[in-house]
This record gives C-alpha cells, structure tokens and sequence, in this order.
C-alpha cells in the first residue's frame, strides 16, 4: 500500500507544471539583469564620450583663440572654468583629467610622433598633478587630451579595462584635440 501510494505521488509530481515557469525565471533573471546593466553602460558610454569630445573641442579653441593665455589660467583653472561647463551635470567634474602640451614641429621623433605609440598616442598617468599644461604661444602645436573616469554600473569584473579611481570603479574614456594656436598677443604659455 505505502509503495502503491508513494510511486503514485512520484508519478504526479513527474507530471506537474505549475512551477517550472517559476523555476525557469529564477534560473534566467541574473542573467537578463547582467543584460541590462551591460545595455545602460554602453549607453552610459556612448553618452559620456560625445559629450567628453565636445567639451574637449570647446576648451581647445578657447586654447586656439588664446582666451586661456589672456586669461592666465592655470591647469585646474582651465578644467573648471573652461572644460567643466561645457559638460553635462551627470559627468563630475572631479573624475576630468587634462593633459595639454606644445608639440614641436617635424617628424623626426621630436614632433607629433613622439606623443605616438604603435598603439596611438601615449596615455599619461591618470592623475592631475602628474599631467601637463603647457598651452604654448602664438603659432604652437598642441595637444589637448583629456579623459573622464566614468563610473562601472553594475559588477567591475564584467568589464575588461575597469580599474580603480577615486575609490570607484571606472572606466576610462579619451578625447584628444591637435591644435595650432592663432597669433594672439598674450604670453602665458602655462608651460
């Protein structure tokens, strides 16, 4: 009787279906959550980087036109008055890095190609008080890079190239702008 009735309650249990849909669903949601967040940091991304390259345009022609030589401005002056405004509220200014610096002229491993590496121009060390400013004078190359500290969403690991800056995750992302300043009058060449 007791195995008559046991196998009869295996076979039923066998047969149910009212909780594999809820089973199926735990068994997939971290997986479609891990697909969302991978959705809003792209597009986190994406967001970040055109407004990042605007702004960088925006402060190299006030670089161009000489408004930061007549200005006097230094390094942290030109991210916070210059670069800063030009950027969305959601991108804090504290996560900007610039580095900006005059680049001789010619291509014998003095010029452009000595910022140049196979891989494209060399990242500077991802602190501001480790990077350059020096805007040049009237007729100077420069190079004008700057780099947001996006922050990760969701798990650091699932992102190759996330690191640590300002005890948060981020990621990295670069714009650069090459330059030839304008004849303007002003001499503080920040350098």
């Amino acid at each position: 009787m007791f195995v008559r009735r046991f196998t009869a309650a295996l076979a039923r249990f066998a047969r149910a279906e009212r909780g594999v849909s809820a089973i199926e669903f735990a068994m997939l949601m971290p997986l479609f959550i891990g697909f969302i967040f991978m959705i809003l940091q792209v597009g986190l991304y994406f967001y970040c980087s055109t407004y990042l390259s605007y702004a960088t345009t925006i402060a190299a022609r006030q670089i161009m036109t000489g408004a930061v030589a007549a200005q006097g401005l230094s390094g942290a002056q030109f991210r916070t008055n210059i670069l800063c405004p030009a950027l969305p509220g959601g991108m804090a200014c504290s996560n900007i890095i610039t580095n900006v610096q005059v680049v001789p002229a010619g291509n014998n491993g003095a010029g452009w190609t000595a910022l140049l590496t196979t891989s494209g121009l060399v990242t500077p060390q991802m602190n501001n008080s480790n990077t350059t400013f020096c805007i040049g004078g009237a007729g100077s190359l420069v190079a004008v890079e700057t780099f947001y500290a996006m922050p990760v969403l969701g798990i650091p690991q699932m992102l190759p190239g996330a690191t640590t800056y300002n005890n948060q995750s981020v990621i990295f992302i670069g714009s650069t702008a090459a330059i030839k300043n304008e004849p303007f009058s002003a001499q503080n060449s920040g350098c």
